[in-house]
């Protein structure tokens, strides 16, 4: 599968493989955790409006330098190509990221992660009640959705 986009006004096919499991890591990462491959997915699956730059980012070929307003074109011409319905778009670019054997699985070992460290996490007298509910929240939804 594969998702076709507009890159400075080529039709460009882009795949979620290691290439752009790399990028992903690569560009959105939390300092040292390499987890930039789940922070798309999960942007993704919640509608994070920002996630879709940072999507064509990650599929556009490496030589293909955009800018911020090539980005905002791709994006344009992403949900157009959908009717205009983001929604439609967000589906799309999940349902990639779920077939995706690399980033399922950096999704899944995230999941053991957190259910490892959830106890002790809940357990902190430090963590607030919205530490909680979010981390809670973002679990269930990478469960839900991967």
């Amino acid at each position: 599968m594969a998702i076709e986009l507009n890159i400075k006004g080529k039709q460009v096919t882009g795949k979620f493989n290691f290439g752009a499991f790399y990028k992903a890591n690569k560009l959105l990462s939390n300092e040292q955790n390499n987890d930039g491959a789940v922070n798309l997915f999960y942007g993704i699956v919640t509608g994070d409006l920002m996630m879709l730059p940072s999507a064509i980012t990650i599929l556009a070929p490496t030589n293909a330098k955009l800018t911020d307003e090539q980005l905002s074109d791709a994006v344009d011409a992403m949900t157009a190509a959908h009717g205009g319905d983001l929604d439609a778009v967000f589906d799309a670019i999940k349902e990639e990221l779920q077939d995706s054997g690399f980033f399922a699985k950096a999704v899944k070992n995230q999941i053991k992660s957190m259910e490892m460290i959830q106890e002790a996490l809940m357990a902190k007298e430090d963590t607030t009640e919205v530490q909680k509910k979010a981390f809670e929240e973002m679990l269930s939804t990478l469960k839900e959705n991967v």
